[in-house]
């Protein structure tokens, strides 16, 4: 949050649980912020720190190259991307993307 700009971190700091903000304008363009709970901070330090950085980068990569992949081809192909699929998809089980169980409602 520390590169966030301030009208950001100073709606977000207000809400309660499931709360969310009326809709910010920024220089970053518009937002609405949900918050969905809050964690005491912790610190991870050394090689536990950079597994889970290099954990989530990897995610985001996967992510990144799937969605680009994804849209070279919807148009080529017909294809239509469904979101709430879409965030089931995980990688890699024995080296095939899978889909994760769907959240139950």
């Amino acid at each position: 949050l520390d590169a966030a700009p301030a009208v950001l971190v100073q709606a977000s700091d207000k809400l309660a649980p499931g709360e969310h903000t009326a809709v910010l304008r920024s220089p970053l363009g518009y937002h609405v912020f949900e918050l969905l709970g809050r964690e005491a901070a912790s610190t991870v330090e050394g090689d536990e720190a950079r597994a889970l950085v290099e954990e989530w980068l990897v995610g985001e990569a996967v992510d990144s190259r799937l969605r680009a992949w994804l849209a070279a081809r919807t148009d080529s192909l017909g294809v239509v991307v469904d979101e709430d699929v879409m965030r089931r998809v995980m990688c890699c089980r024995e080296g095939e993307p899978y889909l994760a169980p769907a959240e139950e409602s």
